[in-house]
Order: C-alpha cells, then sequence, then structure tokens
C-alpha cells in the first residue's frame, strides 16, 4: 500500500511497500513517526518500534522504565536528530546502537534566531524555552535531506544485520528513488510559481523545503514554540 510519510501540515513525501520478510530477532526502536515510516520502509515494519506515540512532545519526552527496557532490547535506536529529540544523548546502553538520522545534514538556523539576531542579547539564557532550537530540527521536510536519512538508515542496519544488506539497500534504492521524483515535482511546481513568498499562518515547520527551492516565506509565528505569539 502506498504510503505519505507527512511532516507537519503539508508534506511529505514518500510511497511503497514495506516489506514483512524480517528476522524475527532483530529490533529497531524509533522516536518520531517520520524516523519510523522511515526506517519499516528500508528494514521491514515487524522490526520496527516507534517509542514516541503519536501527539506526544518528542523535544520533551521523558522515557518510562518499560521505554527504557524496550530501548536496552532493541538492536538499534534512530532518532531524528539532537535539536529535535535532546533527551536521546543523555541515554545510556551498552546493547544498543544509537542513530541520528540526520547526521551528515546541513543545518538550518532557527527563524527565531533569524529574525531575532542580537536581540536576546539582554535575555537570560535561563528564559530561554525548553522548544527553542539552536537549529531548526525539521530537517525531513527537505526532500534532498529526506534522502540522506534513508542512506543513514540503511548504511547502519547493514552493518547491524549484514546478511540482509542487499534487501535493505534495495528497499532504500526504491524509496530515494521516489524522494528524486518529488524533489523534481517541486521544483517544478516552484519554477512555475507567480510568486516567490509563501504566507503561512502557523507555527512554520518547512524551512528546508523552502531553502531547497530559493523560496521565502513568511510565518505568523517566527517561534517554534507553542507559547509564541503571532508577529
Amino acid at each position: 500500500m502506498k504510503r505519505l510519510i507527512l511532516p507537519v501540515l503539508l508534506l511529505l513525501m514518500i510511497t511503497g511497500c514495506a516489506t514483512s520478510e524480517n528476522p524475527s530477532e532483530l529490533s529497531v526502536v524509533t522516536t518520531s513517526y517520520v524516523t519510523f515510516d522511515l526506517a519499516r520502509e528500508v528494514i521491514g515494519e515487524e522490526a520496527v518500534t516507534l517509542l514516541i506515540k503519536p501527539g506526544a512532545d518528542a523535544h520533551t519526552f521523558e522515557p518510562t522504565a518499560q521505554d527504557m527496557v524496550t530501548i536496552e532490547n532493541a538492536d538499534l535506536m534512530i532518532y531524528t536528530n539532537p535539536d529535535m529529540e535532546p533527551w536521546v544523548e543523555s541515554l545510556s546502553s551498552d546493547s544498543t546502537i544509537l542513530l541520528n538520522a540526520s547526521q551528515g545534514i546541513v543545518l538550518l538556523a532557527t527563524e527565531e534566531d533569524d529574525h531575532h539576531d542580537h536581540e536576546e542579547d539582554d535575555h537570560s539564557h535561563d528564559e530561554d524555552d525548553d522548544h527553542d532550537h539552536a537549529h531548526d530540527p525539521h530537517t525531513w521536510t527537505s526532500m534532498k535531506n529526506a534522502q540522506i536519512m534513508v542512506s543513514n538508515i540503511r548504511d547502519k542496519i547493514s552493518e547491524i544485520d549484514p546478511d540482509n544488506a542487499d534487501k535493505y539497500n534495495d528497499n532504500a534504492e526504491r524509496i530515494i528513488n521516489e524522494l528524486k521524483e518529488l524533489d523534481e515535482s517541486y521544483q517544478t511546481v516552484f519554477n512555475e510559481a507567480e510568486v516567490d513568498t509563501i504566507v503561512f499562518l502557523g507555527h512554520f515547520g518547512l524551512n528546508y523545503l523552502m531553502h531547497d527551492y530559493d523560496m521565502e516565506y513568511i510565518a505568523l509565528f517566527e517561534s517554534m514554540s507553542h507559547e509564541s505569539e503571532p508577529t
């Protein structure tokens, strides 16, 4: 069945049939739905578990004792990036490999950093909201970045399970080709657009997508924080 990976409101991306033929002993834990969906397309749905339930806040999530058992028993834990799930890097597990799915991606500054420049210099760092980030964490909204994330997952799981490396490579190649096609479709749409600025009435999470196609945008809310006020 075709699937669409959804970043925030508008997108994302990608279709494909997840393979259900997985070694029963392989266990992969993912933090966000994005990493879950990419991982199950590459690895196979039966081996992949979503740790953070839909609607929960990935930034401030605190693993329960049962979550820690799940993580400890996993062969691999895939997270989006340290800005999206900062708590992951504090985990200690001798048996579980951690994979930052966004490794190798050039990170962009948050819009709050871009708009406020030096205005924050007079404020104490202690006043920073828990949701503010040094970088925009929504890396997957770029089709090019999503391809890197797929490659990262393929490479790491192939190291862990080399006997099935060919299957993982075939699945990853299929997904990457679909993402390339989607990237080309976006490029065509934006090339033909009569305007180069998008007005977004909400918390904007598509910075990487806009950056890919040299598009400008105006967001009603500058910050990623749910508590920020309209500009």
